[in-house]
């Protein structure tokens, strides 16, 4: 017998910080007008996908925001949790990124600054969430409301994928059937 976890993997709407290329990591900034809009427009296109058992948001303002929205739409229930942060970049959060390639030139960006998750402990972390994920609700089917870097770290483990860069407010779409992940 197969249990079969449908995952939708969506990243949070749009923020200030995301128009200006800064590095949110753990600092909880809200989504914009055009977050907000570019997350019912997700909303809407989900009604026709599926009916979701249930919403795992990241606990951070700019998810938590998403997924309420997604959730007031699709009527699914919701849990917030701090497994599904961003990676903390400490002192780089803030920054724009081209400010943190001319400061940091020679600091290999898996290496650790002041305040930073290391990339080490950022995988660890969501590797045995997912795996709780996968557990805990075989058989179901969720959307997961997070972060570009959380969202790339979980297709690389599961899928062996990489995605250079995870648009605000757009989907994947997975399957795991049993501990084979596919992108249907």
């Amino acid at each position: 017998m197969t249990n079969e976890l449908l995952i939708f993997f969506i990243r949070h709407g749009q923020t200030d910080w995301n128009a200006e290329s800064r590095i949110q990591g753990w600092s909880d900034i809200p989504i914009n007008e055009t977050g907000k809009k570019q997350i019912l427009t997700l909303a809407h296109s989900l009604k026709t996908e599926e009916r979701f058992d249930l919403i795992i948001s990241s606990d951070l303002l700019r998810a938590k925001q998403s997924a309420e929205i997604i959730s007031d739409i699709l009527h699914v229930p919701i849990i917030h949790t701090e497994n599904l942060r961003e990676r903390r970049y400490g002192i780089w959060e803030g920054m724009e990124e081209k400010e943190i390639y001319s400061k940091f030139l020679n600091t290999n960006i898996l290496s650790k600054v002041e305040g930073q998750e290391t990339y080490k402990d950022f995988y660890k972390r969501i590797k045995a969430y997912i795996n709780i994920i996968q557990e805990q609700y075989s058989g179901k089917k969720l959307l997961i409301v997070s972060h570009g870097g959380v969202i790339g770290v979980i297709l690389s483990i599961k899928l062996g994928i990489s995605i250079d860069k995870f648009e605000n407010a757009t989907f994947i779409k997975t399957v795991a059937i049993d501990s084979k992940w596919i992108l249907p």
